[in-house]
């Protein structure tokens, strides 16, 4: 069971919540960066991944409204009791 009520966010996806500051970050994920911040941000191993897969993530985050999507899934994190028993 997922337990929604209680889940807390990692840390590297907080600034993403935020008005400017998400946008920023968004804009400072790229081809060039996102390679270093998926190896230190959860992955143990990113050997295991060649590079267009890890560079993928960029191109499914961004999609073709470069990442507004993404931010209003941040903001609207539904977190209520009703929502827990749907999923």
């Amino acid at each position: 069971m997922i337990d929604i009520q209680n889940f807390k966010k990692p840390l590297a996806m907080r600034p993403f919540e935020k008005k400017v500051l998400g946008e920023a970050e968004l804009i400072s994920i790229t081809h060039a960066t996102w390679p270093i911040m998926f190896s230190h941000m959860g992955v143990n191993d990113s050997s295991c991944s060649s590079s267009a897969e890890i560079k993928a993530y960029v191109d499914l985050l961004k999609r073709e409204d470069d990442g507004k999507a993404f931010l209003k899934l941040m903001r609207n994190f539904n977190q209520t009791e009703e929502f827990q028993n749907l999923v």
